[in-house]
């Protein structure tokens, strides 16, 4: 009679509320955890869709907040390699992970590196008529920029875009400075 009744319960429960099993509607983003240090990722990071089952309340009531994608580097060294993902679903009770694609995505870690560049300040938009630009300076002329090798090789300079477009008087603007 225990037996009739926990299958009974089981089957109430199921029809009530039933299973879900499916991929999540979003890919999820995955991000790097224990970088070596004097390391960087060079490269974008791949999404990954998550399959998971989940009793359909909880499928309903289910976010990307509640499902981690990441890659563990631990131990790695600078160069291109494929690493497993790692998913885990948290936040929320009773949804189990059921598959990850791909199951490993290329990480190409190298040196990180540092060096200085030049500040230029550029004008963005026009003055109204009747109206010459002054002198522009940049507050600070040099920067440093870290990154990986690769990536920080093709910085030559970092940029100040300011927007001119309507000004009739002097102004100090804080922008931010592009690669």
């Amino acid at each position: 009679s225990l037996f009739i009744g926990v299958s009974l319960w089981v089957f109430v429960t199921d029809t009530e509320n039933p299973t879900v099993i499916d991929f999540f509607p979003q890919p999820i983003t995955v991000e790097a955890v224990n970088v070596e240090e004097g390391l960087a990722v060079a490269n974008q990071l791949s999404t990954v869709n998550v399959r998971v089952s989940a009793p359909s309340d909880r499928w309903q009531s289910l976010s990307t907040a509640n499902i981690r994608a990441y890659v563990d580097l631990k131990g790695f060294d600078a160069r291109s390699q494929e690493v497993p993902v790692l998913v885990e679903v948290r936040g929320i009770g009773g949804v189990r992970l059921v598959d990850t694609e791909p199951r490993s995505i290329t990480v190409n870690l190298e040196d990180l590196v540092s060096r200085t560049v030049p500040v230029r300040a550029r004008t963005i938009g026009s003055l109204p008529t009747g109206y010459e630009l002054g002198s522009m300076a940049p507050a600070t002329t040099n920067v440093r920029v870290t990154g990986p090798e690769s990536l920080v090789a093709l910085v030559s300079e970092a940029a100040a875009d300011v927007n001119v477009t309507g000004l009739t008087v002097g102004v100090e603007q804080g922008v931010t400075l592009k690669p």
